[in-house]
């Protein structure tokens, strides 16, 4: 089953590092959709086109294979690509673009009529049915009869005799139509398929199978921030701790932090040449005017002098922008800017805790997230315990600290020395020796 339905991908136009990423994420997470193989007999060949060995990869596909380019421009800047994707690369946009390119297999470039796909469920019946779900076609209404109208009587024809079975038939009919009442049929029931129901844990379990490995699989299905695990060097190192730091203030979510704290209450303005976030106070929203991709993309670095934060009277046009809520935009912007590494305002030696749950709903979730906060949530621990006590990496711990963090839900605590044993009285020791000594010459 798996070798029938993987579509096979050629990975050879990409970097080292990321060629390898992008092979452990498909055997991973993707193995029965996707298969890696050679460019000769790979359906989809995937190029970075800011490699230098990216026109001589395009060169050598053959007609029948899909080039899906890979790229910092918003545009592509070379001829051949069938679909392009702008970097940075996370699963999520990786699985949607190869989604796509999968409806394009085995068309020539001249004759290609790409398939639209109106929801993410689309791509599942591509995968599993070999072909894009199609809307039942509409049934047609029930036909009504015109209202009679208040005609004058006439006088009663004769009626003919039927001259055949038909003609008595139509003549019935007939008659029952032009009746009084008229028995209408059933409205159309609307059939609800598979894929508009949402996913329960009862679709993924097997026969045979616990709720254990249900959960499992479920899991298997959930979009993850793709972060770097790793785990070596001693903390105590300056050196090895400095690689696992960053300052939130030179980037894109201390910025907005900034912005928060300062003009709360007010409608607030950060914006450079790529990006433009505008704050509404009524309901905690924020207006964005680009996609995550480009905002993915922002938090890449330290933001520079072309940012800026400015007040607004009125609101703006809302025609291009779309909204998210303020909690979910920081939470997402402090994964994406911290990548694995702590915020420098955060002591890994100094015991955290979790100050209220988070709301999880629709923010970007990452490796061991739940297990992190469940943690810190039952109290105060080190950040530099966590990893060893969760046996997961450390970067994984430290990515959702700074998330935490971001929303002022991160509780710095002092570790609390033991409290001494309480010294023994002097009076009643010297009391207990007296009894003793009275009891001894009592007998005696």
């Amino acid at each position: 089953m798996e070798g029938e339905l993987a579509v096979a991908v050629y990975l050879g136009g990409l970097d080292g590092t990321m060629e390898r990423s992008v092979a452990a994420f498909l055997e991973a997470r993707h193995s029965a959709r996707f298969s890696v193989t050679d460019q000769a007999a790979a359906d989809i060949v995937l190029v970075d086109l800011d490699q230098p060995h990216a026109e001589a990869v395009m060169a050598a596909a053959g007609g029948r294979q899909v080039v899906l380019g890979i790229g910092f421009e918003a545009e592509p800047n070379r001829a051949g690509c069938r679909r392009y994707v702008q970097k940075p690369l996370s699963g999520g946009v990786l699985v949607n673009a190869l989604a796509e390119a999968v409806s394009m297999v085995g068309t020539q470039p001249a004759v290609l009529h790409p398939v639209r796909l109106e929801r993410p469920s689309h791509a599942r019946d591509l995968f599993t049915k070999g072909r894009v779900w199609d809307p039942p076609p509409p049934r047609p209404a029930p036909a009504r009869p015109a209202p009679a109208r208040n005609t004058r009587p006439t006088l009663a024809r004769p009626a003919a005799a039927p001259t055949s079975t038909t003609a008595t038939a139509s003549t019935t009919a007939t008659t029952a139509v032009s009746g009084r009442s008229v028995a209408t049929a059933p409205a159309a029931r609307l059939d609800r398929s598979v894929h508009d129901r949402p996913l329960r844990l009862v679709d993924v379990a097997t026969e045979g199978g616990t709720s254990g490995s249900a959960a499992e699989a479920l899991e298997h299905r959930l979009e993850i921030e793709a972060v770097e695990a790793r785990s070596v060097g001693d903390l105590r190192d300056p050196a090895v701790l400095a690689t696992y730091r960053y300052a939130p203030t030179d980037h894109l979510d201390g910025l907005l932090r900034r912005a928060a704290e300062r003009h709360a209450g007010a409608r607030w303005e950060v914006r450079s040449p790529m990006l433009s976030l505008v704050a509404d106070p009524a309901d905690d929203t924020v207006l964005v005017s680009g996609s995550d991709t480009r905002l993915h993309a922002c938090c890449a670095g330290p933001v520079g002098d072309q940012w800026e934060v400015r007040t607004l009277r009125r609101a703006p046009e809302v025609a291009h922008l779309h909204r998210v809520p303020l909690e979910e935009l920081r939470w997402n912007v402090a994964v994406w800017c911290s990548r694995g590494r702590l915020p420098d305002t955060v002591d890994p030696f100094s015991p955290v805790a979790v100050a209220a749950w988070p709301n999880l709903t629709r923010c970007v979730l990452t490796p061991s997230a739940m297990p992190v906060i469940a943690l810190l949530s039952g109290g105060p621990q080190r950040p530099a315990d966590v990893a060893e006590l969760l046996g997961i990496p450390r970067t994984h711990v430290f990515v959702v600290l700074a998330a935490l963090d971001a929303l002022g839900l991160l509780e710095q605590r002092e570790a609390h020395a033991a409290p001494p044993a309480p010294a023994a009285s002097v009076g009643t020791a010297e009391r207990g020796v007296l009894r003793r000594l009275l009891g001894r010459l009592r007998v005696a």
